[in-house]
């Protein structure tokens, strides 16, 4: 991927769903063995990676809510989330 150009943003992460819609723990979208939580049967997962045509950083609007690249290329943001189960885990987003 990286060698095409494109880049998977790092200020983003999934979360855990629970209770709260963003709960422990940080999905990170990217390998980094100083993240690396357990993973139990039962936890839900929201995992979003937001991937860009080019390396970029995230800036927020000033509604709070709408984010963008900071060079404006061009950016996708998906979501799925994810059952933990004793088997292989379940998407829950999947279309049949």
């Amino acid at each position: 991927m990286r060698r095409h150009g494109f880049s998977v943003l790092r200020d983003l992460a999934g979360h855990g769903v629970g209770r709260k819609i963003h709960e422990p723990p940080t999905v990170h979208n990217y390998f980094d063995w100083k993240h690396l939580d357990e993973l139990h049967e039962g936890m839900v997962l929201a995992i979003e990676p937001m991937l860009a045509a080019q390396p970029s950083r995230i800036v927020t609007e000033a509604d709070g809510w709408t984010i963008r690249t900071h060079n404006r290329c061009l950016a996708a943001h998906y979501e799925h989330t994810v059952v933990i189960t004793r088997g292989k885990p379940r998407v829950l987003t999947a279309v049949a």
